[in-house]
């Protein structure tokens, strides 16, 4: 990777005097040379962590250089602290690396960096009077014997870079158009596509790839079988540990950042490139696009949950709770829609036994023999009628609205559909206790209203009901 630029001038002659003083001043301050050494010396795995304290040039301005010493003396005594049996040196005016000899072990290393912050979050007595606070990004990496130290000094170098790209919210301009520009031009479009493609405009890469919540999409004019394979695992890494992650097999290189801020992570965002390494400014605007892509994609998400839930309410509001028909205002809305002019036939059900079932079975009973009557009435019945539950009079009355039908036809259905569901089979319980149903039948006239026809199918329903009582005796 190269030496980097953090490393470059730390404790090294290119250094101002002023500022060689002021760090001679500190406990201990090394170059890269120095710390490669002292890595090449370990006998076994080592971690490395890099810290950046933030702020320290707005202490010096304010407070002077021996305000600043003292607190950088602090910040190595604290560091010093977090592992006892490690490492900490001062490579610069503001940072410092931490070595922990025998740490072969990632999750114990991501706790040593949670602890450095917890360390340095605490504010700091310089003997002014008031207590001093900075703040600090860590991070850390791995380092074995068969590795080149200079390349880990450079992955931790850049993984706090990154790490302070995260802990910022502005300055991207231009970026932040181009994806507001990318979304907002694609409505139409499938939204995880949508930031794939800004994706691929924003690192100039191969295939841009997004992971959310299990889904994944790419850019699908350039996607490999194999190079989604190892695009979609870095995403993955990504979204589940939270930071940035790199991936490559013989043929691609994989770099992907977690979808928006720590602690409100969307899923990732993935660069690809087939036979060469990212830069490490395509490598920023990764980052910055799984910044700025995260936000956008939860409060999209956000919203379409909502309007999932309003959906889902307006659904419910339309349905009959106990047989999932339309009801009433869902009959109305219908008929509204079909249109005044259209023939239409209706039939008017209202089926016997319910009271009995309910006094003798209990209701649970009695809403198990509507749900039997309901899909009784819909099996009979074509596609293209509307078969809805009309609550009142004991809730044991239903109407089919049969479009194209006229008064003749009516009357043939609701005979059909009455022997249908006197022969109606459910279970023995409540057979008993059912006396079948009566259907009455009329047909609507040309822009006659629905309180109209509907008026005189229940005419025609008390008349056939009358008749089915003189018959039974």
């Amino acid at each position: 990777m190269g030496e980097r630029r953090r490393f470059r001038g730390a404790a090294g002659p290119n250094r101002s005097s002023t500022t060689s003083a002021h760090l001679r001043a500190l406990p201990t301050s090394l170059g890269l040379t120095e710390l490669e050494a002292r890595l090449r010396a370990q006998p076994s795995a080592c971690g490395v962590v890099l810290v950046d304290v933030d702020g320290m040039k707005d202490v010096n301005q304010r407070h002077g250089h021996e305000a600043g010493d003292r607190l950088l003396r602090g910040v190595a005594s604290r560091l010093s602290q977090v592992v006892p049996s490690g490492f900490a040196a001062a490579i610069g005016g503001d940072e410092f690396v931490m070595l922990i000899p025998g740490l072969d072990d990632p999750v114990a290393l991501e706790w040593i960096v949670t602890r450095v912050g917890e360390a340095l979050a605490t504010p700091f007595d310089v003997a002014l009077g008031q207590s001093v606070e900075v703040s600090a990004t860590a991070a850390g990496a791995l380092w074995r014997p068969e590795d080149d130290p200079r390349s880990v000094f450079g992955t931790v170098d850049e993984r706090v870079m990154l790490g302070k790209l995260y802990r910022r919210e502005a300055g991207f301009g231009k970026l932040a158009d181009l994806v507001a520009g990318v979304l907002d031009r694609a409505p139409e479009v499938e939204l995880l596509d949508a930031v794939a493609g800004a994706m691929r405009q924003l690192a100039a890469a191969d295939l841009g790839l997004v992971l959310v919540a299990g889904e994944v999409a790419f850019a699908p004019d350039l996607a490999a079988a194999g190079a989604v394979e190892v695009a979609s695992r870095a995403a993955a890494e990504a979204a589940a540990v939270g930071r940035f992650v790199e991936s490559h097999d013989e043929q691609w290189e994989a770099v992907a950042a977690p979808l928006g801020a720590p602690d409100a992570l969307a899923g990732a965002v993935c660069a690809l490139r087939r036979g060469w390494r990212f830069g490490r400014h395509e490598r920023v605007l990764v980052a910055q696009a799984g910044r700025l892509l995260g936000p956008s994609i939860s409060a999209r998400r956000t919203l379409e949950d909502a309007l999932d839930q309003i959906a889902e309410l307006s659904e419910q509001a339309l349905r009959d709770e106990t047989t999932g028909l339309p009801n009433r205002r869902a009959l109305l809305r219908w008929l509204e829609e079909l249109g005044k002019e259209t023939p239409l036939a209706v039939l008017l059900v209202d089926f016997d036994g319910l009271r009995a079932v309910n006094n003798i079975l209990g209701h649970q009973a009695g809403d198990e023999l509507i749900r039997n009557v309901a899909a009784g009435i819909r099996g009979a019945t074509r596609e293209d009628d509307l078969v809805a539950r009309l609550h009142g009079s004991g809730g044991d009355e239903f109407i089919v609205c049969c479009p194209g039908l006229g008064e003749d036809e009516a009357g043939v259905r609701a005979v059909e559909l009455e022997r249908h569901l006197v022969e109606l089979r459910m279970p023995r319980a409540l057979r008993h206790l059912y006396r079948g149903a009566s259907v009455g039948s009329t047909a609507r006239a040309p822009g006659e209203e629905p309180t109209a026809f509907i008026e005189r199918a229940v005419g025609a329903l008390r008349r056939r009901k009358a008749i089915r009582r003189d018959e039974h005796g």
